[in-house]
């Protein structure tokens, strides 16, 4: 893992640069503002897309196609995982009521939750690529169809793929495309966007992760090279970041 990302990296649909004098070194720490829309700030009526019946019963409203999506989804990890466990619908539920509100306007969001769900309880259980890249990330339009400020926004992923792209050389990349890059990084954001919302820190420890996996596919002999490689891009973007955004002072 890479022990220092130069920059700390968070984003938002409002961006602010801030830099912070120091006696030993000038330090650019960009912060994350979450603008959720105010129809989520509201106390809402569950729409009991997944409910507890008064039998006992788990339902789940199938006739929503994001429900139906995450319902056979997970039907499909235990299918592939061998382990057939009912404790994990019940999870999806759990998750489902904690954020209801959310979740009732922008269902396909659990789809992301699925895999954390499962990993939650087995989390030795890895699944290969193809299953991953078939069943776990959701498709572009999925994606595409979600508001802005749960995607991940273009100055990082403009980041995560010109470094991928240029240490592409040096790493196996176990057939994983630039374009499956791409969709993995975006999974791997839009999953964890309760923990962002409560913690906007944590954003730096995404980033360390997805350019971690760079590092980790890097051949024994080309480690440090991509280590370098990594922190040289970081820094060359960043001031290109703040040569355009120079009215926030030098």
């Amino acid at each position: 893992m890479i022990n220092h990302l130069r920059l700390m990296l968070a984003i938002s649909m409002m961006t602010q640069i801030m830099k912070n004098f120091s006696r030993e070194q000038e330090k650019y720490t960009l912060t994350l503002h979450f603008n959720h829309m105010n129809l989520f700030r509201r106390k809402r009526c569950c729409s009991e897309l997944i409910a507890i019946k008064k039998n006992g019963n788990l339902v789940f409203k199938l006739s929503n196609t994001h429900i139906n999506a995450a319902y056979n989804t997970l039907q499909a990890i235990m299918r592939k995982s061998g382990i057939f466990d009912e404790n994990l619908y019940f999870d999806l539920y759990r998750e489902y009521r904690r954020h209801y509100a959310i979740y009732d306007v922008v269902p396909s969001l659990l789809r992301y939750k699925l895999p954390l769900i499962f990993s939650g309880r087995y989390p030795k259980n890895l699944f290969d690529n193809q299953f991953t890249f078939e069943e776990l990330i959701p498709n572009a339009l999925v994606y595409h169809n979600l508001p802005e400020n749960f995607r991940l926004p273009e100055s990082l992923e403009k980041i995560l793929l010109e470094v991928k792209k240029r240490v592409s050389a040096y790493i196996d990349q176990d057939g994983i495309s630039d374009q499956g890059y791409r969709d993995l990084v975006r999974t791997n954001f839009v999953k964890q966007w309760d923990v962002f919302r409560k913690d906007p820190s944590l954003i730096n420890c995404y980033m360390d992760a997805q350019l971690g996996m760079l590092y980790m596919w890097a051949r024994v002999e080309n480690k440090t090279i991509v280590k370098n490689i990594i922190e040289r891009t970081q820094d060359e973007l960043a001031q290109e970041f703040l040569s355009k955004n120079d009215e926030y002072g030098k």
